[in-house]
């Protein structure tokens, strides 16, 4: 099933939070706190992304990628707050920006140029 434009920001919302909880049980300047915090940024970077522009939802790489990152996402949300699986876990967020990442490649080059130009 695929996601609309809403849900998916809300989905990366979600993660977003939940990285904020699992990066909390590690004190700055550990190595796994940096890789989250960095995972954080760039999903809080692509978020905006898709807040500030159009993304076709009925695209058939947009029905596929969003489906793909529902996958993702159920598996990460059914490990997230088990510090043990921590490197299982970071890489399912490695996944989900790698999808995310993709989804954002479907907004027009036009209208990111102006976007930018704007700014």
């Amino acid at each position: 099933m695929s996601l609309s434009r809403i849900e998916l920001i809300e989905l990366l919302g979600g993660v977003v939070v939940e990285l904020d909880v699992l990066r909390s049980q590690f004190k700055l300047g550990d190595p796994i706190r940096g890789d989250l915090d960095e995972a954080r940024s760039e999903l809080s970077f692509y978020t905006d992304k898709m807040i500030r522009h159009h993304i076709s939802e009925g695209s058939k790489s947009f029905v596929e990628l969003t489906s793909s990152l529902q996958v993702v996402n159920d598996q990460l949300r059914s490990s997230i707050r088990d510090v043990s699986k921590i490197a299982s876990n970071l890489q399912l967020v490695v996944q989900i920006i790698g999808i995310v990442d993709e989804i954002v490649k479907l907004i027009p080059v036009s209208v990111l140029f102006r976007s930018h130009l704007a700014s």
